[in-house]
């Protein structure tokens, strides 16, 4: 079992900014809904007029490809950091604001004044005090490195793949 770190929004009204994804997603969700029905509608009519000349396929209900969208990063109030699991070298996770450390600090540094650092159980951490945690892990020999990821420069672990 592990922790993991987030950059999240500082306090600001987070019920304004969870309905303001609400009515977002939901806007969203039926333009997508919409284009995939036209889509559906106009391909069987191109079907139907060539005689089947080629094939257009039908694209999937919006359920069951909106997990396949990326529509978690359209700024929803949370990126995570990393993960610090006991016996384990801890683990960063790559987003599309940063990929390796030093990007991760200049990331942080450049919104400092918009977000902090939290723990998952609400915890909030200085970004000094956890990477001297993360140190200390990377220097302890008996903590395990993780198979499935890369190093940036610095020699810190990265996936990017998400996980938790």
């Amino acid at each position: 079992m592990g922790t993991n770190y987030y950059f999240k929004p500082k306090k600001y009204d987070m019920d304004k900014m969870t309905k303001l994804h609400e009515e977002y997603t939901s806007k969203l969700d039926k333009l997508l809904n919409d284009y995939i029905k036209s889509y559906n509608k106009l391909s069987k009519e191109m079907s139907k007029e060539t005689n089947d000349l080629f094939e257009c396929e039908e694209l999937q209900d919006y359920n069951n490809w909106w997990n396949y969208m990326h529509l978690a990063e359209i700024e929803y109030p949370e990126l995570h950091i990393c993960k610090i699991s006991m016996g384990w070298k801890p683990l960063f996770e790559a987003t599309k604001f940063y990929n390796n450390v030093q990007e991760l600090k200049d990331f942080y540094y450049k919104n400092k004044e918009r977000i902090i650092i939290k723990d998952e159980y609400g915890e909030e951490q200085d970004i000094d005090e956890l990477f001297k945690d993360i140190d200390d892990r990377y220097n302890n020999k008996k903590n395990q490195a993780h198979e499935d990821a890369y190093k940036d420069k610095q020699g810190y672990e990265w996936v990017s793949h998400n996980f938790s």
